[in-house]
């Protein structure tokens, strides 16, 4: 396998600001061909407001706290520990 480790230490990853709230890249299209990953951190009330992504797929993983995800018809009260 000639595929290189990808490891990002806090702080590293490249930043900017997303929804007026700051997001870090951790993986990007120069660190692998289809995957990406970032680090975004949300207050209580946010919402990035129903939308559908044509081209890209996205994920999350809640790491605390909970929110609401509309996934086609079905509503998801995700929680800690959740992932989709």
């Amino acid at each position: 396998m000639s595929a290189k480790a990808g490891v990002r230490m806090p702080g590293e990853g490249k930043q900017v600001s997303l929804a007026g709230k700051p997001l870090v890249f951790l993986v990007t299209g120069q660190d692998t061909k289809h995957t990406s990953m970032f680090d975004w951190t949300l207050p209580a009330g946010f919402s990035t407001g129903l939308h559908v992504h044509l081209v890209q797929e996205e994920t999350f993983f809640v790491l605390e706290g909970e929110c609401r995800w509309q996934v086609g018809e079905q509503t998801i009260e995700a929680r800690a520990g959740t992932y989709g």
